[in-house]
């Protein structure tokens, strides 16, 4: 071989090394973490009372929202939302949107409920039906003779010209349930509201107490696999006459939708001030299905259920989250079903006790859980704990719970603790910081398998202005939710601290299923203004976040000057949440325990190079090991003995991916353990 030929050669080699250590460096920066916020927009609006409800995402990214906008409200600089001719006067807050936003920010479409007459629309709940299309749950009040309105596209005056069915109700109020494909338009609507029977059988019309006009008031609703409807409402049905607007006992509710009778429920004994109903119709809502008031009994009518918020697992089993509020008043007992002796106490001592009850799909209660604290300190009278969302893990059907404990040390000087319990379990000691927390559930028992929490300094708030929902989401074994909170708060490896302890600051914090908290962010900045999360949305490695906003915000950054009272969305993208994780702390070797029992764990992971494998049941033997790869690639693996008991399984110079492990014991069992694998080439 020539010199030529030599140096030629070995510039080819050089050159192949050079080629394959920077393939080796891209691909290694491709799986790094990517993490920014991509854009932040709102509307701009010189009045109070702009918030979005609640939000969902279609499989390309697009966001659609519900949510309320005072007549100014223009979005991201641009034209006005709302109609403004021919409309009076009025400033009203009541007005409904319902929107689509782009992954790039843009408002491709809008739809709206508007009206001049002091009392409009209010907007409730939207959820996602199968992969094409969403449904959104509104009031809708129809205009007076003086009056206008505008539903949809539609402009509608007070002479009775209606698109809605009216019927024989005396009430200009409706529930609506309105299905949209994600191009705006309407596949489907249903007009629900209600009259009352009284103890003669007589029907009654709407009376004059408000809480008893006809539509639904703070209700929530989930569609199962099979098209069924299901509503929480919060009902004011009390049968005592001194608790009705009318004289005389109410023994029945008649069921309207579209102007026609579909149903009739009785109400019970003696139910609670707004205490929680569900109702299930059949699919299109011709036919009320069944009905049952969630709790049967209770010793005093001085209780009121907040925030009633429902959601269907796979199996169409509906799941109420609410809380019970009575100020320290006395004690009660309230009845579930006492058939399967489930009941929830409220003692004295305490203010508001947050409850989560499961039925089944006839609606007939079968497991449920409160928490409650020790001690309710008298200065502190106006703290309180709540549940607030729940979700389910989309591939597990796993439930998790998101709650509060509102323990603010505004002038506390009782120096004393209170304990945050859970069915007569202690789970915190409360004093001077308020927690946020998050809960993982076992779905049949509503046992809890795990929690966490993170503290703030002065006060926590999950609790918005108005009803919104959708504030959880979960995926890939994290939680993550937005929150408001006073003073400071203690995120991972941060501590961040307001100047100003009164001041109300937003931030998005993530849990991982085992309760760790994972990374908090905070975004808002402090002043003396009130600022409130708003509902969250996770697709892929897409959070949408919405956020009722009373100053200027900082998102990543993007700044969000103060735009008066602003309905703000941002989208936070993140390339991590594509892979499952563990939080640890650190990402060395995976170390896993085969407990006695068989119970199997890991971590850290993720992890960079080794797997240790440690068995506590010294009769329980690990013999063979197998890995799997995404592309479904299985292949026998090598476990080292490393000790009584102990094994190690090397997987130095593989990809940086998600692996199966599955190790077999001695006597035939199996158990797959998911790892994520990081890259090595920098060690451990």
């Amino acid at each position: 071989m020539s010199d030529n030929l030599r140096t030629f050669a070995k510039n080819l080699q050089a050159m192949k090394r050079t080629l394959l250590l920077f393939v080796v460096l891209v691909l290694g920066v491709s799986g790094l973490r990517a993490q920014y916020f991509e854009w932040a927009k709102g509307n701009s609006s010189g009045q109070e009372g702009n918030l979005i409800i609640g939000s969902v995402t279609d499989s390309a990214g697009n966001l659609y929202i519900l949510g309320h906008f005072r007549n100014d409200a223009s979005w991201d600089g641009g034209s006005h939302l709302l109609p403004m001719a021919p409309y009076g006067p009025y400033t009203n807050v009541h007005n409904v949107l319902i929107a689509k936003i782009t992954p790039d920010g843009t408002m491709a479409w809008k739809k709206v409920l508007h009206a001049n007459n002091g009392i409009g629309a209010t907007a409730w709940d939207i959820k996602s039906v199968g992969d094409t299309a969403f449904a959104c749950l509104v009031r809708v009040t129809l205009p007076t003779e003086e009056h206008y309105s505008y539903y949809l596209d539609t402009l509608l005056n007070g002479r009775g010209d209606y698109p809605i069915p009216n019927g024989d109700m005396g009430s200009t109020d409706r529930t609506a349930l309105i299905m949209f494909d994600f191009e705006g338009n309407v596949l489907e609507q249903h007009f629900l509201t209600l009259t009352y029977i009284d103890n003669e059988g007589n029907d009654f019309k709407y009376g004059e107490w408000y809480k008893n006009n006809g539509y639904l008031l703070y209700i929530s609703f989930d569609i199962d696999s099979e098209g069924n409807i299901y509503f929480c409402r919060s009902a004011a049905d009390a049968p005592d006459g001194t608790h009705s607007p009318w004289q005389g006992n109410i023994s029945g509710i008649k069921y309207w939708v579209d102007g026609r009778v579909v149903g009739t429920s009785a109400t019970v004994n003696k139910p609670l001030d707004w205490f929680p109903q569900l109702l299930k119709f059949s699919p299109h809502m011709d036919t009320l299905l069944a009905s049952r008031y969630l709790v049967q009994s209770c010793d005093s009518l001085e209780y009121q259920t907040d925030r009633l918020y429902m959601k269907l697992d796979r199996e169409g089993n509906p799941y109420v989250v609410g809380t019970l509020s009575q100020f320290g008043r006395d004690s009660n007992l309230f009845v579930l079903d006492s058939s399967r002796n489930l009941f929830m106490h409220h003692s004295a001592a305490n203010i508001r006790i947050p409850f989560l009850i499961k039925t089944n799909s006839s609606l007939q209660p079968i497991a449920n859980v409160f928490m409650e604290d020790s001690v309710i300190r008298p200065n502190l009278a106006n703290s309180s704990t709540n549940f607030w969302d729940i979700d389910f893990d989309k591939d597990s059907n796993l439930l998790f719970l998101t709650a509060c404990t509102g323990r603010g040390a505004f002038g506390d000087t009782t120096n004393s603790y209170s304990i945050l319990k859970c069915q007569g379990v202690p789970l915190l000691n409360l004093k001077n910081d308020a927690f946020f927390m998050a809960f993982r559930i076992q779905d049949d028992t509503l046992a809890f398998y795990s929690y966490g929490c993170a503290p703030s300094e002065i006060a926590s708030d999950l609790i918005k202005r108005g009803q919104t929902n959708n504030n959880l989401a979960c995926f890939n074994n994290r939680l993550f939710f937005q929150l408001t909170y006073y003073g400071g708060i203690n995120f991972p490896g941060e501590h961040i601290h307001l100047s100003n302890m009164y001041a109300s600051s937003l931030g998005l914090i993530s849990f991982d299923y085992q309760g760790h908290v994972v990374e908090g962010k905070s975004y808002a900045t402090p002043s003396s203004n009130y600022n409130r999360p708003g509902s969250i949305s996770l697709r892929d490695s897409v959070l949408y976040l919405s956020n009722y906003l009373a100053t200027e915000a900082t998102f990543g950054d993007i700044y969000v000057p103060a735009q008066g009272s602003n309905a703000c969305i941002a989208k936070y993208v993140d390339t991590s949440f594509m892979t499952p994780y563990v939080y640890t702390g650190d990402t060395g070797n995976v170390r896993i325990v085969v407990a006695e029992g068989g119970t199997w764990t890991s971590y850290p992971n993720p992890f960079r190079q080794r797997v240790n494998i440690e068995v506590e049941d010294g009769e329980l033997k690990v013999e063979r090991a197998w890995l799997t790869d995404l592309t479904g690639r299985r292949e026998e693996v090598r476990l080292q003995p490393n000790g009584p008991n102990r094994y190690v399984l090397d997987l130095t110079g593989r990809p940086q991916a998600t692996y199966l492990l599955t190790l077999v014991t001695a006597d035939g069992q199996e158990r797959t353990l998911r790892l994520l694998k990081q890259s090595d080439m920098f060690g451990e």
